[in-house]
């Protein structure tokens, strides 16, 4: 049963008994015997059995690899993306030192409203250092307020806070000013903008 002969095509086998296997991807291995005979030809059919582990070991490795395919596209989206618009958040702050207040407020509202944007708070703090700086006042102060309220503990939310008591002071509106300053005290105490805070009320408060 067990030869030193392996049966390539055009082999004359020697008679005797021998093992024949066969295997396929996504069926289980044959492996029977066959015998040969002085000068016989032999030929035998074989019925493969489909192995359904195997069947369903290779569909879920197929999903594993479409799977990782996705995410490498997405994940190369979302950094061109990100690269595109930090080169935007760049233009937009060199207009705005510039004093092109118009055009760098275009280039935020536009990262604003884009929903997958990463620097969307930002870029709603710059809509408001716009109009703030334009003199539109009551608009800077929603500005401000839509960062604030979008993000509240994150660092840029005292900035925003603060901004909104000098909006109030350019507007001559001092007692807001200071309900906000003293605001940013007790939300904010650790901040930079709580000391500032404290200076501009005992300035106002004078």
């Amino acid at each position: 049963m067990h030869s030193k002969y392996r049966y390539r095509p055009g082999v004359a086998l020697p008679p005797g008994e021998y093992t024949l296997k066969a295997t396929l991807a996504g069926y289980k291995p044959f492996i029977g015997t066959i015998e040969i005979r002085n000068g016989e030809r032999v030929e035998t059919e074989i019925e493969l059995e489909k192995d359904d582990a195997v069947e369903r070991a290779r569909i879920e490795e197929e999903k594993h690899r479409k799977a990782e395919a996705l995410a490498a596209q997405f994940r190369a989206e979302q950094e061109r993306r990100k690269k595109q618009e930090n080169s935007r958040m760049r233009v937009g702050k060199q207009l705005f030192q510039k004093k092109k207040y118009h055009k760098a407020l275009a280039i935020f509202e536009e990262i604003v409203r884009d929903d997958t944007s990463v620097n969307k708070t930002v870029a709603t703090f710059m809509v408001g250092e716009c109009q703030f700086a334009m003199k539109q006042y009551d608009l800077a102060v929603v500005a401000y307020q839509n960062v604030i309220a979008g993000t509240p503990s994150s660092a840029i939310a005292p900035q925003a806070r603060i901004r909104q008591a000098e909006v109030f002071e350019e507007m001559a509106d001092n007692e807001t000013a200071m309900l906000i300053y003293s605001k940013i005290i007790k939300e904010y105490s650790t901040s930079p903008q709580a000391i500032t805070a404290k200076e501009r009320l005992d300035l106002l408060g004078d």
